[in-house]
């Protein structure tokens, strides 16, 4: 395992909505169309590495920032 991944933390989808400020039906609509990262299941929870949603946001602001997606 990585030094990343070691560090990382689980976030469910109620901190997901806190960090990213979006709502949880937009982040489900945007996972269903491949646009945002997919979680993991633990039991019947979803949850998410913080890397992968910190990866998210910056290809998101370097995408705006290169002049791609608006």
């Amino acid at each position: 395992m990585n030094k990343e991944l070691r560090n990382a933390r689980i976030l469910r989808i109620s901190d997901v909505v806190a960090y990213v400020g979006l709502s949880r039906s937009t982040i489900y609509f945007l996972i269903k169309s491949r646009a945002f990262p997919a979680p993991a299941k633990i039991g019947k929870c979803s949850c998410w590495l913080i890397v992968d949603i910190d990866s998210w946001i910056e290809n998101k602001f370097s995408k705006q920032q290169n002049g791609g997606e608006k």
